[in-house]
């Protein structure tokens, strides 16, 4: 009985064995390309993290299905450590990115307000702040990230970056409810997310926020929109305008975010990208 025992222990033995080389082989496997950038929610075999600057040509197309039939819309020329992804280009077919990127859209993350990389920023950011019983991180107030869209056609497209009652009937919509002004942005609710229109004048379009301002803390994110030339436009995500300065906090962030990425694209005069009479809500 005693042999038994003991072939049959050695035996379960060998299955956890076993079993925990299947395992993890299969997770390394599994994650042998995925990065993780500390501080976010970004992981997996699309993400990419690193503080080189050496430059990568973008090429965008409105529709980048077009790429073989038409030159680009957009050429643009950025530091390796500003782009975390990039559609089209995962860790399984590529250790790195290319030196050149053709893409419709591009995700770009760097600090405030001295644009060196996130990575960079983030090792250097040591001190802690406290709120609601948590631990957060002071980078999270010290970063953009955001996604560069190429659009179609033209600006004159961008139709959702007015309130919907001054959007063409065609258009679809989505019940916004004027709520009231919130320092100088028109402010809507729909679906549980409050959006804030800026006017002709401001760099800043539109605001979405997913929380109701008495819902918000110090940590919540909103994303921005702001315009860059007649073909692109930006969505920027930092910290909630409300709970940070209001209006004038997010046209000085949104202010510094194109001084750092108007380095690298090609962006509309500053005397003339308020001209786009067809986005005048007021």
């Amino acid at each position: 009985m005693s042999d038994i025992m003991y072939i049959l222990k050695k035996t379960a033995q060998s299955a956890i064995i076993l079993l925990y080389t299947f395992m993890v082989c299969f997770l390394e496997s599994r994650y042998s390309y995925a990065d993780r950038i500390p501080g976010t929610a970004f992981m997996g075999p699309n993400v990419y993290y690193t503080d080189a600057m050496d430059p990568i040509q973008v090429l965008f197309w409105g529709k980048i299905e077009n790429r073989e039939k038409t030159p680009p819309d957009s050429i643009a020329t950025l530091p390796r450590a500003y782009i975390f992804a990039a559609p089209g280009y995962s860790k399984e077919e590529y250790n790195e990115l290319p030196r050149r990127l053709e893409v419709d859209k591009l995700y770009v993350m760097f600090s405030y307000p001295d644009g060196v990389s996130y990575k960079e920023s983030y090792s250097k950011k040591k001190n802690l702040v406290e709120f609601q019983g948590n631990t957060i991180r002071e980078y999270v107030i010290t970063h953009y990230i955001a996604i560069l869209h190429q659009t179609v056609n033209s600006i004159e497209q961008l139709w959702f970056l007015l309130p919907e009652e001054y959007r063409p009937e065609s258009e679809i919509r989505t019940n916004e409810r004027y709520i009231y002004n919130f320092d100088g942005f028109r402010g809507y609710e729909s679906g549980g997310s409050f959006y804030y229109y800026g006017d002709i004048d401001s760099d800043v379009r539109k605001i979405k926020c997913l929380r109701a301002p008495e819902l918000a803390h110090p940590g919540s994110f909103c994303t921005y929109t702001t315009i860059i030339n007649e073909r692109m436009y930006v969505e920027v995500d930092f910290v909630d305008f409300r709970l940070h300065g209001g209006a004038e906090f997010a046209e000085e962030r949104i202010r510094v975010f194109k001084e750092i990425l108007c380095r690298h694209v090609s962006c509309a005069n500053p005397s003339m990208r308020y001209n786009w009479e067809q986005l005048r809500w007021r």
